[in-house]
């Protein structure tokens, strides 16, 4: 368990403006923020039980029911980030845009979800690369080729690609309980269409180590975080593992980010989940809903891509 702590500066001065996210006002309303990482699931919750801490987040599925029904407890639902399967577009089969479209047709994103979280409390089924309410950037294009789960049309997708019977490594840690959930639905999915799947599990770490490595994996899973504009993502870079070569992503992001106004760049919304949803860097199955355990003297906290602290107060 690490510990750090911020104290208050005396001397901060706010804004004015009323607070919005990362914007506002910005008031230290606690003189000292104690962070305790905690990587284990039911310490966070025990400790945000007995009072030893004030905010847990993080919370199992399973622990949220149990949570909320603690008088001095409330928790909250946000949905900050998804799960991404990565295809290896450097070496293998996926380097075929046709496999990854198999692969797509292959899913059913419901059981993927359901396996993941447990319950529709704790998904969203969505396809677009923001939440639906950033305005502006959220785009309904590509929903349709989400939600395909055609077998028939995997079938013909897989045969399209060349795919001969050769070994498809998927790697996975039970380390990460959703993404593993998941992985072994898909081993199943994968399995359906004639693919010969090789599942290897190992810790997290060795996972991180090796997905750098283009000759020994096929697909894997990773979490990102929700961001302001879709063409923010890691896994859009050619130098990030997965390896995008894409040269209409490409052109597309550079047209977005030297957009003159941001209703100009918002303006290739659609053209870029089109896009995005024909390549297939990854696959995405839908939005995690996180939830975050809080005492009940807890007020003003505010959750975007982690939590936000400032215009925290504690009320004993």
């Amino acid at each position: 368990m690490n510990l750090y702590t911020l104290k208050k500066f005396e001397d901060f001065q706010s804004r004015e403006e009323p607070a919005d996210g990362l914007s506002g006002a910005k008031e230290p309303k606690v003189d000292d923020i104690y962070f305790h990482h905690v990587g284990d699931a039911s310490t966070r919750v025990s400790g945000i039980q007995s009072g030893e801490y004030d905010i847990a987040t993080a919370i199992p599925q399973d622990n949220a029911e149990m949570l909320e029904s603690n008088p001095d407890l409330h928790n909250e639902l946000i949905s900050s980030s998804y799960p991404a399967l990565i295809f290896n577009k450097a070496e293998g089969i996926f380097t075929e845009q046709a496999a990854r479209q198999a692969v797509n047709a292959a899913v059913n994103t419901e059981d993927m979800l359901l396996a993941a979280y447990g319950s529709e409390e704790f998904y969203i089924n969505d396809h677009s690369l923001v939440q639906e309410e950033q305005e502006g950037w959220y785009s309904e294009a590509g929903s349709d080729v989400h939600a395909t789960f055609d077998l028939d049309l995997a079938e013909e997708l897989l045969e399209e690609s060349g795919y001969d019977g050769e070994e498809i490594v998927i790697l996975a840690s039970r380390e990460v309980p959703d993404e593993y959930n998941m992985t072994i639905v898909l081993q199943q999915q994968l399995e359906a269409i004639g693919m010969n799947v090789d599942l290897q599990v190992s810790d997290r770490a060795t996972v991180l180590d090796v997905r750098d490595d283009s000759e020994v994996w096929d697909i894997t899973f990773s979490p990102f975080a929700f961001r302001p504009m879709p063409v923010q993502y890691l896994y859009l870079n050619s130098g990030y593992h997965g390896w995008t070569d894409s040269e209409e992503l490409s052109q597309l992001t550079e047209d977005i980010l030297y957009a003159g106004t941001p209703e100009d760049a918002q303006a290739y919304a659609d053209e870029f989940h089109e896009a995005f949803w024909d390549y297939l860097p990854v696959l995405k199955p839908g939005n995690k809903i996180d939830i975050v355990s809080m005492r009940d003297g807890i007020e003003g906290y505010q959750h975007i891509t982690g939590p936000i602290l400032w215009n925290v107060s504690v009320n004993d």
